[in-house]
């Protein structure tokens, strides 16, 4: 199964690159302007109909050059997907100004499979029954307009153009070869906005839209009005409210019950509004998910909030909070606007850029064992706190950092290059001798690299290395992380040497193999993304994009041989999901009820 799986892999590399191509030839952008596009389509010579037998029963297949994706039921027709930049405030409709067609006469069209193509025989059994048994051509329309999309400070308007139509009981095919459309924008001045450059925003349109010089113009940011929240200085905490405070420790996906909250104090009742529920989190609102079980828009019994909850933020300079082991969420059941309520959008698989199954990935491994001061440091944004050291006297290591490892969970196969970095500190301080450090580091007694820095100052080693039998081995388990120093640098008698080490971590490619029932995972790339997931063993799947208020509950769950789930986001580097099935979560640590205080309305500073 892993080979297979590898080679499927491998096959859709291939297969999308020839998609772009072929897209280049099909279309031809004949004019373009502020107001609209017009765009001729030539699918002349790109399909071929061939006949197929399934269970005994005749059934046409349209093939070309590239690959396509149709609704699970649905007549698998081909389809073309492309991006348009349009203006922001834009209303586009679409107009066919020549269509050159030609009808087939008794053509059954077989459903899209429930399981992906690549992997799975046809499966005829799922078939869309309201499509099937409707005397009318699928798709409606030849162009289809899609749900615009902001990416950064650019409106992306995808379009899924069908080259066929299939009147399923006239058996009726009809081949749109030839035909030109005309997109207008409608754009209205509902905002204020300012044009900037943005160098990703131009970036993405050159490759992402098939009008980016016009596009480009349209970049630009909302002005906020003088009554926006963006420029108000109002604080999120108002003591004239009851709040609860949260408290975890863990990152993930967090449940809270309506009998949870009852049983720590909260005076919710039978009737409390479910929109006059919030969250805030160091300041800032953080969205909830609010679970109505009985939909009577109250919250009550049976009901349940999640949110995706972090450990406490990083104290400044560090990688973690030296001070907390707790992150506190202030919980209030007297909103004055709606809350902070996820948006429930569609990343069904309709139209995409790009499909991936592998993200970068970092695994981070600190300790705080050993304070020092520091005093000949030239700077004092550094961590002061130190999980291990390193040293030796007489030009001879003496003693050495090692921690053990277990191998790089879920790697992709067909990327061997790990990146590790080592971030160290100087303790020894020696103006006669420069640089006086000289650190080796080793992965269970193999060289990686060598790092070199002078003085008390803070230094991260960073090297990509081969991961292979004839080059670095990574084992399952038992592997080491050594930092040594020989006091070589300097000659003697000043060759001691002395370091201390604050973390390590290991960047790495891991293939989005999923949890049964949970996964979290980051994007490494940016544009309308179809992501692929595999090994999920759940009927149902919740997607949670914090950062923007954003969540999938209708991604399509194929339940083929891997057990892939596929969806569909407009990505940003960096952007992080969180996928449950609704039987997991995390439960918080505590409740518990706030006392209100004014203080910070009568005094600007408290001095203890």
């Amino acid at each position: 199964m892993h080979s297979n799986f590898r080679l499927i892999f491998l096959l859709h590399l291939l297969i999308l690159p020839s998609l772009s191509q072929s897209f280049s030839q099909k279309h031809k952008v004949v004019e373009s302007s502020n107001e609209y596009i017009i765009v001729e389509f030539d699918f002349s010579n790109s399909y071929v109909i061939e006949n197929t037998i399934v269970d005994g029963r005749k059934y046409n297949v349209i093939k070309g050059d590239e690959n396509y994706y149709r609704n699970p039921g649905d007549p698998w027709l081909p389809l073309v997907n492309l991006s348009i930049g349009i203006p922001h405030d834009s209303n586009p409709t679409m107009q066919i100004l020549r269509n050159d067609r030609i009808s087939y006469s008794n053509k059954f069209i077989m459903p899209y499979p429930e399981t992906d193509p690549l992997f799975e025989k046809p499966d005829v059994e799922k078939i869309n029954k309201e499509i099937y048994s409707k005397s009318q051509f699928f798709p409606y329309e030849i162009v289809q307009i899609n749900s615009p999309y902001d990416f950064r400070y650019a409106k992306i308007l995808p379009i899924a153009v069908s080259p066929y139509q299939f009147n399923p009981v006239t058996r009726e095919l009809v081949y749109n070869n030839k035909f030109v459309v005309k997109i207008n924008f409608n754009a209205r001045s509902e905002t204020i906005r300012t044009a900037l450059s943005d160098a990703m925003t131009e970036g993405y349109l050159k490759s992402a839209v098939i009008n980016a010089e016009n596009a480009k113009n349209w970049i630009s940011k909302p002005i906020p009005t003088l009554d926006s929240p963006l420029i108000g200085n109002d604080s999120w905490y108002d003591p004239d409210k009851n709040y609860f405070k949260i408290y975890l420790k863990e990152k993930g996906v967090y449940r809270v019950n309506y009998i949870e909250l009852i049983s720590a104090g909260v005076p919710l009742g039978n009737n409390t509004p479910i929109e006059k529920l919030e969250l805030f989190n160091n300041g800032n609102p953080v969205p909830i998910d609010l679970v109505d079980t009985n939909n009577d828009q109250l919250f009550n019994s049976n009901d349940y909030l999640q949110f995706i909850g972090y450990p406490a933020p990083p104290s400044p300079f560090v990688k973690m909070n030296l001070y907390n082991l707790s992150n506190v969420y202030w919980f209030s059941y007297e909103s004055d606007s709606t809350g902070n309520i996820y948006n429930n959008v569609d990343g069904f698989p309709q139209s995409w850029s790009k499909t991936i199954q592998s993200t970068k990935h970092v695994v981070h491994f600190e300790k705080d064992s050993i304070f020092e001061r520091m005093g000949y440091s030239t700077t004092e944004e550094i961590d002061y706190w130190f999980w291990g050291k390193a040293n030796a006297q007489d030009g001879h290591a003496v003693f050495g950092f090692e921690d053990r490892f277990v191998g790089f969970e879920n790697r992709t196969v067909d990327s061997n290059y790990v990146t590790l970095r080592v971030k160290m500190h100087g303790m020894t301080n020696n103006s006669r001798c420069n640089p006086e450090h000289k650190a080796y580091i080793k992965i269970t007694d193999q060289l990686i690299g060598v790092q070199y820095w002078d003085g008390q100052e803070q230094q991260t080693f960073e090297k990509k290395f081969y991961i292979s039998s004839d080059s670095i081995n990574i084992f399952p388990v038992g592997n080491r992380l050594n930092v040594w120093v020989t006091g070589e640098a300097c000659p003697a008698p000043s060759n001691n040497d002395e370091i201390r080490v604050n973390w390590y971590e290991f960047e790495y490619w891991r293939a989005l193999k999923t949890n049964p029932d949970n996964f979290m995972f980051k994007s490494h790339e940016f544009g309308n993304i179809r992501f692929w997931t595999f090994g999920w063993l759940k009927n149902n799947m919740k997607i949670y994009i914090p950062e923007r208020n954003k969540m999938i509950s209708n991604p399509h769950i194929t339940n083929d041989q891997y057990n892939s789930v596929f969806f569909v986001d407009t990505a940003q580097v960096g952007t992080e999901y969180f996928c449950v099935a609704d039987n997991y979560f995390l439960a918080v640590d505590s409740i518990v009820n706030d006392q209100p205080s004014k203080l910070r309305h009568i005094a600007n500073a408290l001095i203890i």
